[in-house]
């Protein structure tokens, strides 16, 4: 698959789409971190960069850390679908 010939949705969305969009994803991301008890250390760009055990430790990180990925994926596909 030639990836520069396929538009990005933000090509594909006017400004006040993108940012509405944006900023589901990233609510929806904060609510994600706060369920799992995991730390969003900084956001560049369109990522957010996350560990687990901070700021207090807790014996189900990688269970939480492993949790959250999946719930990521599960919001993105969602929204996908709408």
């Amino acid at each position: 698959m030639n990836f520069r010939t396929k538009k990005s949705i933000s090509q594909k969305l006017k400004a006040k789409e993108l940012v509405a969009e944006i900023n589901y994803c990233y609510g929806e991301f904060d609510k994600i971190i706060t369920n799992y008890r995991i730390e969003k250390i900084i956001s560049i760009g369109d990522s957010n960069k996350c560990v687990g055990r901070l700021p207090t430790p807790h014996e189900s990180h990688p269970i939480d850390m492993v949790g959250s990925g999946i719930a990521f994926q599960e919001c993105i596909s969602k929204k996908k679908k709408n």
